[in-house]
Order: structure tokens, then C-alpha cells, then sequence
């Protein structure tokens, strides 16, 4: 995997966009019963991120008021997203982000957004149901967060991620716009 230190490309989405989707019925915000569990299954998943979040610090991320979304299939959760107002960020051993996450590395780089913007980081959709827009953690969190008042999120998305940025930019994704080529 190419090193993504380098570069970010940073997409902000209008969540107006996301107004009509019905959200999945398995949608949830809050705490899973099953997290660690659930932690151990994307480690599998992903195998070489380093600055990987752990509960302690999902208990730092929400005193940080960020919000935890998730989708379930039965027990499972197939997919997450973060979001969050104010996003302290590092870098792992492998040249990729690192966000909110103390037992990690505590960081200098703190990004600060208005109260109707809000930042996403940390999205994982399983590998079984990426592509299914049903599970698709970022439209079904982008229509809650619409419904809760915010009007944007931005994201960046590391650069040998081509199929997350197509989907942020096409019509029938997320429907966003390049804010940014990011330099670390």
C-alpha cells in the first residue's frame, strides 16, 4: 500500500444531498454492547493500522462530544463512522491518520470546525457489504446528521484510496466536492 503521509484529499459533502434517504433500520448512534469484539474483527480486517482506536479511547472521543455511528447485520457491525468537532490528528508508523485517539499518540495538530460542520473520520465498511448503499455508513450518517441540524461534513480521504473517493464525489454517493490536496 502506497504511503499516504504525503497527501490527503480533503472532500466536503452538503448534507442536503442526503435529505430523501431513508435511513437502514439497523442504523444506530451510541456505544455497541459488543465493541471490543467488534474492535478485534476490523484489526483482522485491515491488519496494518497501527494508531487502531480502542475503547478507552471511544470513552475520550465522546466526552470529546464526537458521535459514534454504526450499522449492524444481526450482532455484527458491518460498518462505522466518526464525526466530530474538534479532531486532534497524528500519524501511525505507516503514514496514515490518526484521529482522537490518546492511547495512540497525543497531538499538537488539532482541527476545530463551526457548529454546523462536522469532521468524519475512522470509516469502515465491511468488505462484505461495501457497495451496498443500504450499508453505506457515510449517506445513512450523513441523513442523520442532516436531521440533527449540521449542514456539512468534511473528511479527507488518504490518496491510494481511489474507490472511497469516487463514491464521495459521484451523484449517486456522497456527492461531494474537493476542498484540498493536503500536504502533512
Amino acid at each position: 500500500m502506497e504511503s499516504s503521509k504525503e497527501k490527503l484529499i480533503r472532500v466536503a459533502c452538503n448534507l442536503y444531498h442526503q435529505r430523501n434517504v431513508k435511513l437502514n433500520p439497523n442504523f444506530k448512534v451510541g456505544k455497541p454492547d459488543n465493541l471490543n469484539k467488534q474492535l478485534e474483527l476490523f484489526n483482522k480486517d485491515i491488519d496494518d493500522y497501527d494508531g487502531m482506536w480502542t475503547e478507552s479511547d471511544f470513552d475520550f472521543r465522546i466526552k470529546n462530544g464526537d458521535k459514534f455511528m454504526y450499522i449492524t447485520d444481526g450482532e455484527r457491525i458491518i460498518s462505522w463512522l466518526w464525526v466530530g468537532s474538534k479532531i486532534f490528528k497524528s500519524w501511525d508508523k505507516n503514514g496514515c491518520p490518526v484521529y482522537n485517539t490518546p492511547s495512540y499518540s497525543e497531538s499538537e495538530n488539532v482541527m476545530q470546525f463551526d457548529d454546523e460542520t462536522m469532521y468524519g473520520y475512522n470509516i469502515w465498511i465491511d468488505k462484505d457489504y461495501r457497495g451496498i448503499k443500504d450499508y453505506s455508513i457515510g449517506i445513512q450518517g450523513f441523513r442523520y446528521l442532516y436531521d440533527q441540524g449540521y449542514t456539512h461534513v468534511i473528511f479527507d480521504i488518504e490518496i491510494w484510496n481511489k474507490i472511497a473517493l469516487l463514491y464521495a464525489l459521484k451523484p449517486n454517493g456522497c456527492r461531494g466536492n474537493i476542498l484540498d490536496l493536503l500536504d502533512n
